[in-house]
């Protein structure tokens, strides 16, 4: 939902409670956190909990959490613009995805490679993933209509990459519409930074000015959200 701060004030809460949480949920604990702490302004410290959430987690039962825990270690790898190391997650989420039958993580991991493709300028590779990693959705009996907002803002950043303006924007607005329905207001700040350079791209400036002014209000609020770290 985007409250940074009250996230980092739990995740941490439960990470203290080493005895009592089993040692798969702390490591998702630990790298969840390391995405708030990233939202916060604290780069540094996210990276440690994610190399300690997935270090944690190598050796447990749970293998499904493993691949989740691995995906978001990518994710956060990705915010702070390690791209080999969010490579090397979501390819070892995938083939652990791949072995054990869990197609969303398969879907999910080939499309967040396809982005690490495509902003590392490799844009036919990336949208080679992005379609594998569709197809993978669209034939899992997981799959439904609702594509999840993350997954709809992937395939958008991956298609402005490569040049597609239009099919970005198709799978942007309805990423947008879930993510403000059910209170995902986590990733708005980019998907309006996104839909606003897409509408500038359109030549429509008035607009693009309104998603742009949307993203700085969101921008404004997570700032508050640092200070109030910083002071505690």
């Amino acid at each position: 939902m985007g409250d940074f701060p009250k996230a980092d004030q739990f995740l941490g809460a439960a990470a203290e409670s080493e005895s009592q949480v089993p040692t798969s949920m702390r490591s998702h604990v630990l790298v969840s956190r390391g995405r708030a702490l990233w939202n916060l302004g604290f780069p540094d410290q996210a990276l440690a909990l994610t190399r300690e959430a997935v270090t944690l987690c190598e050796d447990a039962d749970d293998r499904y959490t493993y691949c989740s825990v691995l995906q978001w270690a990518g994710l956060n790898y990705f915010n702070c613009g390690d791209m080999a190391s969010a490579e090397d997650q979501f390819r070892k989420a995938l083939n652990l995805g791949n072995e054990r039958g869990f197609p969303q993580i398969v879907s999910t991991n080939t499309m967040l490679l396809g982005l690490v493709s495509a902003s590392c300028g490799q844009v036919q590779a990336g949208l080679d993933q992005l379609r594998r990693g569709t197809e993978v959705f669209d034939a899992s009996s997981a799959a439904t209509k609702l594509v999840p907002p993350r997954i709809g803002l992937t395939l958008a950043l991956v298609y402005e990459l490569a040049g597609r303006p239009e099919e970005a924007f198709a799978a942007l607005i309805p990423a947008i519409e879930a993510a403000e329905q059910s209170g995902a207001e986590a990733g708005l700040a980019v998907m309006h930074a996104l839909k606003g350079r897409l509408l500038d791209g359109k030549s429509n400036s008035a607009e693009a000015e309104k998603s742009f002014l949307l993203q700085s209000k969101l921008h404004i609020v997570r700032s508050r959200n640092r200070l109030s770290c910083v002071r505690r």
